[in-house]
């Protein structure tokens, strides 16, 4: 078993600091919530990705993934009645696929809870369709990088969609694709 650790944990640590710590911990990989490096993931250049990847490396860490990829954003919203949010959330979802790959991660966890929740008068169905929308171009992109997408099940106390494993499963399964797949937090469940 391999051991991995988000990196908004080292909240106000320098990027490396908190990757030497986490390898004399004992993990193996970390894990990268966007909004630690820049507002969006489109703000960081190949360069910098490029930096980060190498200062995971020479702590002798892997880049897991990422996650909160919403977290922070403004104008993203995967459950959205309106096309033009869901559009614009779409392009984010593929440029965070394709950070994720930069930095040689293989996990996007979509959580998101706040991007996520139905708005007044979207239905569970509706919103289902929607998310499969919102993520087509991103499953597509994630399958030619090496990415997985794993939609992450939440507790009702964070959102109001998809909060069983059940129905997250069923909805992955909608897209048909392993590059579209689910996964179980601990503390969700």
């Amino acid at each position: 078993m391999r051991f991995a650790i988000c990196n908004e944990i080292f909240k106000d640590w320098a990027f490396d600091r908190a990757c030497a710590f986490a390898k004399e911990a004992g993990y193996d990989a970390i894990e990268i919530a966007p909004f630690t490096f820049a507002p969006l993931v489109t703000d960081l250049t190949p360069e910098r990705r490029h930096e980060i990847r190498e200062t995971a490396a020479r702590a002798g860490l892997a880049v897991s993934g990422i996650h909160w990829v919403l977290a922070h954003t403004e104008g993203f919203y995967v459950t959205h009645p309106d096309r033009e949010v869901r559009a614009r959330t779409s392009d984010y979802l593929v440029a965070c696929v394709d950070f994720c790959a930069d930095l040689g991660g293989g996990f996007m966890i979509f959580g998101s809870p706040m991007r996520r929740n139905l708005l007044p008068g979207v239905t569970a169905s509706q919103a289902g369709d929607y998310v499969l929308e919102s993520f087509a171009a991103a499953i597509a992109r994630a399958a030619e990088r090496k990415v997985t997408i794993c939609l992450e099940p939440l507790a009702p106390a964070e959102t109001n969609f998809l909060n069983t494993a059940a129905e997250t499963i069923a909805l992955a399964a909608r897209a048909g694709s392993p590059a579209f797949q689910i996964m179980l937090d601990v503390k969700a469940m």
